[in-house]
C-alpha cells in the first residue's frame, strides 16, 4: 500500500512538469520568429549594393522599395513586390511612416538588405548562410526614424531548382515495393 501511495505522488508531478517543459520549449521555438534572423550593422550615409559587397561584382540590386516613390519606383506598401521580392506585415508609427517589415524572395537568393532611415541605414547580412536567404521577419531601421527606402542585394541568374517530376513517383514506387517485400517476408 505504501508503495502505491509513493508511486501516485511521483506520478502527480510528472504531468505538470511535462506540460511546463513543453510550454518552455514552445516559447523558445517561437521567439526567433519575432526578430530578424541576423543582427543588423548600422552604417552611416546612403549605402548601395556596390558599397555593401564591393568585392563581389555579381552582387547587384535585386529590388528596391521607396517610402516616397517617384515615377517608375515601387512604394513601400503592404504587400509590395519588386524583382521577385515581396515585403509585407509592415508596422507604422503615426503619420503612416513605415517602421518594420517582413520579406520573402521567390526569384533570387538575398545576401544583404539595406534598411535606410534619415542619414543612417541598418544592413542585414545574409551571406553568413550558404546561398543567402529567401525570407526574414521584423527588419527595422536604425534609431527612431521611419524607413525611407529598402534595398535588396543578391546575385542575378541563380536558378531555383524545381522538385524533380520523376522523384515523387519513383519514391512512391520504391516505398510500395518495400511494403510488399516486408509483408511477403512476414507471411513466410
Amino acid at each position: 500500500m505504501e508503495e502505491e501511495v509513493k508511486n501516485m505522488r511521483t506520478n502527480d508531478y510528472k504531468l505538470p512538469l511535462a506540460v511546463g517543459a513543453l510550454l518552455i520549449l514552445a516559447v523558445v521555438a517561437v521567439a526567433p520568429a519575432w526578430a530578424a534572423s541576423v543582427d543588423p550593422v548600422e552604417v552611416d550615409g546612403n549605402p548601395t549594393c556596390g558599397d555593401i559587397c564591393p568585392c563581389d561584382p555579381a552582387c547587384v540590386q535585386i529590388a528596391k522599395f521607396e517610402a516616397d516613390p517617384q515615377e517608375g519606383e515601387v512604394g513601400i506598401a503592404d504587400p509590395a513586390t519588386d524583382g521577385g521580392v515581396t515585403i509585407s506585415n509592415i508596422t507604422y508609427k503615426e503619420g503612416e511612416e513605415p517602421m518594420s517589415f517582413d520579406w520573402v524572395s521567390t526569384e533570387a537568393d538575398i545576401y544583404h538588405v539595406i534598411v535606410k532611415a534619415a542619414t543612417e541605414a541598418n544592413v542585414y547580412h545574409y551571406y553568413v548562410y550558404e546561398g543567402g536567404s529567401r525570407s526574414d521577419t521584423y527588419l527595422i531601421p536604425p534609431g527612431t526614424q521611419a524607413i525611407s527606402h529598402i534595398t535588396f542585394c543578391g546575385k542575378e541568374g541563380i536558378v531555383v531548382p524545381e522538385f524533380p517530376t520523376l522523384a515523387l513517383p519513383a519514391a512512391l514506387l520504391v516505398g510500395m515495393l518495400g511494403l510488399v517485400f516486408a509483408v511477403r517476408r512476414k507471411n513466410e
